[in-house]
Protein backbone atom coordinates (compact mmCIF):
# COMPACT_ATOMS: atom_id res chain seq x y z
CA UNK A 1 0.00 0.00 0.00
CA UNK A 2 1.56 3.34 -0.99
CA UNK A 3 2.11 5.82 1.76
CA UNK A 4 3.09 9.45 2.10
CA UNK A 5 5.80 10.44 4.53
CA UNK A 6 5.99 13.44 6.78
CA UNK A 7 9.31 15.23 6.32
CA UNK A 8 10.85 16.64 9.46
CA UNK A 9 14.13 17.59 11.12
CA UNK A 10 15.29 15.46 14.05
CA UNK A 11 18.22 15.34 16.44
CA UNK A 12 19.14 12.67 18.97
CA UNK A 13 21.05 14.86 21.43
CA UNK A 14 22.34 11.96 23.54
CA UNK A 15 23.72 9.95 20.61
CA UNK A 16 27.46 9.45 20.14
CA UNK A 17 27.06 9.32 16.35
CA UNK A 18 25.99 11.60 13.51
CA UNK A 19 22.43 11.28 14.86
CA UNK A 20 23.36 13.96 17.42
CA UNK A 21 23.42 16.46 14.55
CA UNK A 22 20.28 18.02 13.12
CA UNK A 23 19.27 15.98 10.07
CA UNK A 24 16.23 15.30 7.95
CA UNK A 25 14.04 12.25 8.27
CA UNK A 26 10.74 10.97 7.00
CA UNK A 27 8.18 9.65 9.45
CA UNK A 28 5.31 7.39 8.48
CA UNK A 29 2.24 6.42 10.44
CA UNK A 30 -0.14 3.53 10.12
CA UNK A 31 -3.43 3.38 12.01
CA UNK A 32 -5.60 0.32 12.42
CA UNK A 33 -9.16 0.77 13.62
CA UNK A 34 -11.40 -1.96 14.97
CA UNK A 35 -14.93 -1.98 16.29
CA UNK A 36 -17.31 -4.42 17.90
CA UNK A 37 -20.09 -2.91 15.82
CA UNK A 38 -20.08 -0.85 12.62
CA UNK A 39 -22.28 2.19 12.10
CA UNK A 40 -25.25 2.27 9.72
CA UNK A 41 -22.89 2.76 6.73
CA UNK A 42 -20.64 -0.14 7.73
CA UNK A 43 -17.85 2.18 8.83
CA UNK A 44 -15.61 1.97 11.89
CA UNK A 45 -14.66 5.67 11.91
CA UNK A 46 -16.33 8.61 10.17
CA UNK A 47 -13.56 11.04 9.24
CA UNK A 48 -15.91 13.53 7.58
CA UNK A 49 -18.23 16.21 8.97
CA UNK A 50 -16.26 16.38 12.25
CA UNK A 51 -17.34 12.83 13.04
CA UNK A 52 -13.89 11.66 14.08
CA UNK A 53 -12.97 14.78 16.03
CA UNK A 54 -16.35 15.01 17.77
CA UNK A 55 -16.15 11.48 19.19
CA UNK A 56 -12.44 10.91 19.70
CA UNK A 57 -11.34 13.89 21.74
CA UNK A 58 -8.89 14.81 18.97
CA UNK A 59 -8.52 18.56 18.56
CA UNK A 60 -7.77 19.30 14.91
CA UNK A 61 -6.36 22.50 13.59
CA UNK A 62 -6.01 23.59 10.00
CA UNK A 63 -2.71 25.22 9.11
Amino acid sequence: MPSAGLSCAVRQWAADSHCALLHGDTLGFRFTFAAEQLDVRGWVVDFGSDGFRAHSGVAARRL
